[in-house]
């Protein structure tokens, strides 16, 4: 899988997908496609829905890492779902998913399942 990743990003790929959801739990993602994620701006340019799960299960710095590409590379998010939320995350998590939230020119939908209270840093990020 990491080989195709990284076939398809170095060859400056767009990834043709309206929606796309990644669970945290399946995959361990390599260093190296991280660093091409972040310099082929046009994999995720036409993502409109996505949908992240298991946040937990991975490590802050990858999904950090993750977020922070999205954020800046998929700003075209109509739906965003983030699944298994928990406001304990680490401040560098949490403000990802800000930035995330906040890049983002379309957004119409966002849900935050996890059954918590929300951390006083997500009051206000989206208005109504």
């Amino acid at each position: 899988m990491d080989q195709l990743m990284k076939l398809c990003l170095i060859n400056g790929f767009c990834l043709d997908l309206t929606y796309a959801h990644a669970s945290f739990s399946d995959y361990e993602i390599n260093p190296e496609v991280f660093y091409s994620l972040g310099r082929n701006e046009l994999f995720f340019l036409r993502l409109q829905d996505l949908s992240l799960g298991a946040i937990a299960d991975f490590s802050t710095e990858n999904v950090t890492a993750l977020l922070k590409i999205l954020a800046k590379n998929a700003t075209k998010i109509s739906a965003l779902k983030l699944e298994e939320f928990y406001s304990d995350y680490e401040p560098q998590l949490l403000h990802a998913l800000i930035c995330i939230i906040k890049s983002q020119e379309q957004l119409k939908q966002f849900s935050l399942i996890g059954g918590e209270e929300f951390p006083t840093e997500f009051h206000g990020i989206v208005q109504l």
